[in-house]
């Protein structure tokens, strides 16, 4: 807020949304001079972006309210000083949620200590204030009575508070004034009770389970809605909102940490299945890439038996989620993009290199379509939007970040064993076998156990790999298998945990003759250049990390340049079946074989290899991108199984990755043409020396490219199908077009697991759009009901 843009000296009462800290002091610099009554909304305190002026006294304010909804480090130094300038308010409202470091929670003492003992004239205080403080030595909670007589013996009886051990590090005091005043939700991490009741409950708070528990809750204002994440809030992840984060870190601390059984068709090698455990799940570790699918993906769904899944009915609930903010430089379409949603996404600004990698694929034949991935194209060259703005990541977490609502209920660290079915008088012809009414759960910490009752419905949206995991941990699932898991089998569905996909992607490095193209030397040339980066991200939210560093897109068809003896095969069975169809994938004529991205600085699959198998990192002068080749329409299917009756035990997950030898070569063809198009292309062929590492060479055959296929292949991280949605007539189906679990009353699947077929793009647009649907669909057949 630029210091001449507010400024008067009547203005007596103030009620504003800020974007920063920095706006709030910005207001009290004296600009607002009989400013008495001043209300802030925040989304959330962060550092100073700029150095202002927090001394001076505040006389004149008599009332001020602070609400701020995220997380923040910054209480001490931010908070704490801006309060104690208020000598003669007589009306205090806080609403915090605080990280602390190496100190102690905030109680009684704390705050008359270090602020109302400032306050002389204070008259009236509301507050909900939550500390989160993470030590390194071994912290000792105190006792609720501790605290509220910490308020009493200083006059304030009217407060309650709770406390919750996260960890042996780390601990939570939640205090309150009651009756409590906040129209707001609260992240809680644990109960006072181990029985608790609402309305709807939501299993997972991934990329749709948040957005479906923030539209019921907007859409039942009479209702309550609990959302049960197994993992913590995504605010006490570090450096979440960075955008280039999950290029740079390896760890696994806040993943599932599976991995799949040795793949076959990829040399026998064990492949890392990505899958992040925290409020938000994947779409805060994702590639931020926003890429719908081509159109027949969802007409072709839809034409499967499932109404309401074609694309003109899908788009509404693709828009809904978006708040897209246009650039000037990109053509986009704003017919099919959000205006109001919670997510905020924007076109990513390219590199030089993959400026150079557009003009190629352009010179290769690939017509320009600037704005196709969400058009629902299925040939071309483009821009991806991303779930970035202002070089801040937009995830799922947004829907509840932003949320306003009483009836909404977040239960972090809260790990679902299985839902609770009774059985159902069948004398109804109309009722089915079960009914859903709850769910065991037990705390993540500590191994509590809670049970979590739903009066209405229960939508399990906890994704490809823990879906069928807890259905099947409920007694749902294939006869045979849970049999052998020595679980009560009480509806055979043999679909659940069966069709399996995932596109698989085959990195190619290149090295570049002018490193200035890439981005390669603010990350990798040594360890003082990459701590600046990360601290201009800290500071500005700017550079490199501040973009997902993948730079062009497209999608093509391959059936007219093939010549595989594989193909021709399979198109002459398909032909034997099925002879109106000439395409032996399936895909229909309007659908991808193959998407093309490429790197705008040296990537591989880091979170994927071992340190041992990694390619070297450029060094100083030195320019390496990768060519990223992507299967669409994979013919493989895998399975995930279950490998013991303990609820926490992993899954054996089997993505059967390139076992079907068509996938090989379409993939090893697909490899073929993005490498003619940098070796070739006008932008590239003079800037591409060849391979890297230097030692290795380029393929030069058929033979050549699908062993590189093999070799180079790994997951894109889009598994899906494990709960396919169906008619009945399809023995394998596991939900109905409106997402209900076959033989269950009240329960609900909405993820991508969903999906009988995976879409022809990336799974976090359609994830977004499943969480959309399912909330309206629910609240159609209340409705409905009532």
């Amino acid at each position: 807020m630029p210091s001449t843009s507010c400024v008067s000296s009547t203005l007596s009462k103030l009620n504003m949304n800020v974007n920063t800290f920095d706006d709030c002091l910005y207001l009290l610099d004296g600009r607002l001079d009989s400013l008495s009554i001043l209300i802030i909304n925040i989304r959330k305190i962060s550092a100073p972006l700029s150095n202002i002026d927090n001394t001076k006294r505040l006389c004149k304010l008599k009332c001020f309210s602070l609400l701020a909804y995220g997380r923040t480090y910054f209480y001490d130094s931010r908070v704490v000083p801006l309060l104690c300038r208020m000598s003669n308010l007589e009306e205090l409202t806080l609403y915090l949620s605080i990280i602390r470091t190496e100190s102690t929670y905030i109680d009684g003492t704390h705050l008359y200590d270090e602020i109302l003992i400032h306050m002389a004239l204070l008259i009236k205080f509301n507050f909900s204030i939550n500390t989160l403080v993470f030590n390194k030595d071994i912290i000792n909670l105190p006792s609720n009575n501790d605290i509220q007589h910490s308020f009493v013996i200083r006059g304030y009886q009217q407060i309650d508070s709770y406390t919750h051990k996260e960890s042996e590090k780390g601990t939570t005091c939640h205090i309150y004034s009651v009756p409590y005043q906040f129209d707001c939700f609260n992240i809680m991490t644990n109960t006072k009770d181990n029985v608790l009741t609402y309305d709807y409950v939501v299993i997972g708070g991934g990329t749709s389970g948040a957005v479906a528990a923030r539209r019921l809750a907007e859409g039942d204002i009479n209702s309550s809605v609990c959302l049960l994440e197994a993992g913590p809030s995504h605010e006490e992840i570090v450096d979440g909102r960075m955008v280039g984060r999950w290029v740079l870190y390896r760890e696994r601390s806040h993943d599932w940490n599976y991995d799949t059984v040795p793949q076959k068709g990829c040399n026998n090698r064990i492949i890392h299945a990505l899958c992040a455990r925290f409020l938000g799940g994947c779409s805060a570790i994702n590639g931020t890439l926003l890429i719908r699918g081509a159109k027949a993906d969802y007409d072709r769904i839809a034409a499967m038996g499932n109404p309401g899944w074609s694309w003109e009915e899908m788009l509404p609930y693709f828009k809904a989620s978006e708040t897209f903010h246009p650039a000037e430089w990109h053509q986009a379409d704003l017919t099919v993009h959000g205006t109001s949603g919670p997510l905020h996404t924007a076109p990513h600004p390219l590199a030089p290199i993959s400026e150079k990698v557009l003009e190629s694929f352009i010179d290769s034949g690939f017509e320009y379509k600037p704005d196709m991935f969400v058009q629902g194209e299925y040939e071309g060259v483009g821009h991806a939007v991303r779930t970035v703005y202002k070089g801040i990541r937009s995830t799922s977490a947004d829907f509840l970040d932003h949320n306003n609502k009483a009836n909404l209920t977040v239960h972090t660290s809260v790990y679902v064993d299985r839902i609770i079915l009774e059985k159902n008088n069948l004398t109804d012809k109309e009722r089915r076998a079960y009914k859903a009414v709850g769910v065991e759960a037990h705390y993540d910490a500590n191994g509590q156990s809670i049970i979590i009752k739903a009066r209405k419905e229960i939508i399990l949206s906890a994704g490809a790999y823990n879906s069928p995991m807890v259905l099947m941990h409920s007694g749902i699932g294939p006869a045979e298998h849970l049999i052998e898991m020595s679980i009560d089998c009480k509806i055979d569905l043999q679909g659940i945990g069966r069709n399996l996909q995932d596109h698989t992607m085959v990195y190619t490095l290149y090295q570049v003759n002018d490193s200035s193209l890439t981005l390669d030397q603010f990350i990798y040339y040594h360890p003082d250049i990459l701590a600046l980066t990360v601290k201009q991200w800290h500071e500005t939210k700017t550079g490199p990390l501040a973009e997902n560093p993948v730079g062009v897109l497209a999608l093509k068809r391959i059936d007219k340049t093939i010549q595989d003896p594989v193909w021709e095969a399979a198109k002459s069975e398909k032909q034997k079946t099925k002879p109106s169809e000439c395409d032996p994938t399936g895909q229909w004529p309007n659908q991808p074989h193959i998407e093309f991205c490429n790197t705008e600085h040296y990537i591989v699959a880091a979170n994927f290899l071992k340190p041992e198998e990694l390619p070297p990192c450029p060094m100083e002068g030195e320019g390496v991108i990768t060519l990223l080749t992507i299967l669409c329409g994979p013919q493989s299917r895998g399975t995930v199984r279950l490998s013991s009756k303990d609820p926490t035990s992993r899954p054996i997950i089997d993505h059967a990755c390139l076992e079907n030898d068509l996938d090989v070569a379409v993939l090893a063809e697909g490899c073929r043409i993005g490498h003619e198009v940098l070796m070739k292309g006008r932008g590239t062929k003079d800037i591409i020396v060849g391979t890297w590492p230097k030692t290795k060479s380029f393929p030069t055959d058929l033979n050549g490219w699908k062993e590189h296929v093999r070799a180079f292949a790994n997951t894109c991280c889009h598994p899906a199908g494990t709960c396919k949605m169906a008619p009945d007539t399809d023995p394998m189906g596991v939900v109905d077009h409106r997402l209900r679990v076959r033989n269950v009353e009240c329960l609900r699947v909405a993820d991508v697991s969903i999906m009988p077929l995976l879409n022809n793009g990336h799974t976090q647009a359609p994830a977004y759009a499943i969480g959309e649907k399912v909330a309206h669909m629910v609240l159609q057949d209340a409705a409905l009901t009532s």
